[in-house]
């Protein structure tokens, strides 16, 4: 997982003082290129609070497909030992449901892994 490594904020970035030098850069020049570094930091700081966002989102969503996912197999199993034989045609929507969800947790993790990878 990604762990946020910045320490400065952009209200550092906007506060840091330089001394002055008689062969210093030019104040204006340095001034110019902090203020592109906040616009830049804070767009970075609002997609990484987006992909986190995003990525507790799918947590979630994946933990509720997980559930349905076991909620399913627990009805099938019920559904075999309790119907016999006219049992078979739902088993098989079953199976069907669960493939489904398969699928799905399996491009869920695949989202994940990618933002989590960004």
């Amino acid at each position: 997982m990604m762990k946020q490594v910045s320490q400065l904020s952009v209200q550092d970035i906007l506060e840091k003082e330089f001394r002055n030098e008689i062969r210093g850069y030019s104040q204006n020049e340095v001034d110019d290129f902090l203020d592109e570094v906040i616009h830049d930091y804070e767009a970075l700081q609002k997609e990484i609070n987006r992909l986190t966002t995003e990525n507790e989102e799918l947590k979630n969503y994946l933990k509720s497909a997980q559930a349905t996912k076991e909620s399913a197999s627990s009805a099938s199993v019920a559904s075999d030992t309790d119907a016999g034989q006219p049992a078979q045609a739902t088993n098989y929507d079953l199976i069907r449901r669960i493939s489904l969800l398969e699928k799905q947790m399996a491009e869920i993790i695949r989202v994940i892994r990618s933002a989590n990878e960004e």
